[in-house]
């Protein structure tokens, strides 16, 4: 897994059912004290880029994101239990 930083953050999308909204694909996000949480980046306010969680809450993390990689996809068909 190669680390990207958040000066080059992922390509914005626009967010079916939502008219205007743009939002990245979910990625895995390290903060600056080495907290790994999955999180959107959603553009830039003020020249500061906006990234927040990706579940119900939708925290901004503000400055604390260092870094991210894509999440791999999703399995193709059932998953078996084990």
């Amino acid at each position: 897994m190669t680390w990207i930083s958040v000066d080059s953050p992922p390509p914005l999308l626009d967010v079916e059912g939502w008219e205007g909204k743009r939002e990245s694909e979910p990625v895995l996000g390290v903060l600056l004290n080495g907290r790994r949480l999955v999180v959107t980046f959603e553009g830039y306010e003020d020249e500061t880029p906006r990234w927040y969680t990706n579940c119900s809450e939708h925290w901004q993390i503000g400055n604390d994101l260092v870094a991210w990689p894509s999440l791999p996809p999703p399995p193709d068909g059932p998953v078996s239990k084990v």
